[in-house]
């Protein structure tokens, strides 16, 4: 797909063969927006927003983006650095002591996945408790007890453990939820209209569900 981007940055007819293909075949549910030079020059959605329902997906269909979070986490974090509120040195203790090894780890090693406390969402219980609302103190109850994985900067290791600390950290340095930094700090500088922080069992008539695919397209289970 990507050589095929990059051509449809002055002719589109590729990428268009391209969805058609995917929708065709029945491979891909998603939205795309490709803009040059600050100008939207092709958008298009195929599959569905709700399957049960036949609701098909359009351009205006919001998608729950997961990981994607991160980059905006990590935006935000650099920012407080960059107001003198945070340091790629300051450590963890400062925040939350009460974490394994918190003395050792710093912003940076979180940011980079180098801080070893262990990616709590490989727990075999966290399908038990996923869609569930956790206080923020019962989920740094639940780091806390997690063994880490090694010790701070030896090794990277993925874990999303990293990143709801950073968020957390955020907010206590802000005094505001990660949502309104969000739409203070990012969305309403750049213009992202559409962009939220989605609300657990609170659906929005443009929000997509979530599906995976096995053999033929199945309802995911959604993180709270």
């Amino acid at each position: 797909a990507f050589p095929l981007i990059a051509t449809a940055q002055t002719d589109t007819t590729l990428l268009t063969q391209l969805m058609q293909v995917y929708e065709k075949n029945d491979r891909a549910m998603m939205s795309i927006a490709l803009s040059e030079k600050g100008k939207k020059v092709y958008a298009r959605a195929i599959g569905y927003a709700d399957l049960s329902r036949q609701q098909r997906a359009d351009t205006l269909t919001q998608y729950h983006i997961g990981s994607i979070t991160k980059m905006f986490t990590a935006t935000m974090i650099f920012q407080l650095i960059e107001e003198g509120k945070l340091g790629l040195d300051t450590r963890l203790d400062h925040f939350f002591p009460s974490l394994p090894n918190s003395k050792q780890i710093t912003i940076g090693l979180l940011l980079n996945h180098r801080s070893g406390l262990y990616n709590f969402t490989d727990d075999s219980l966290y399908e038990r408790y996923q869609q569930l609302t956790k206080t923020k103190q019962q989920m740094l109850d639940l780091f806390a007890s997690q063994t880490p994985e090694f010790e701070p900067d030896t090794k990277s290791s993925y874990s999303n453990t990293n990143y709801v600390l950073l968020g957390y950290i955020l907010e206590v340095l802000t005094g505001k939820s990660y949502a309104e930094n969000l739409q203070q700090r990012i969305c309403t500088k750049i213009g992202l209209m559409h962009t939220v922080v989605a609300q657990s069992g609170r659906r929005s008539a443009t929000e997509a569900d979530s599906y995976t695919w096995a053999q033929q397209w199945k309802r995911a289970i959604e993180t709270d």
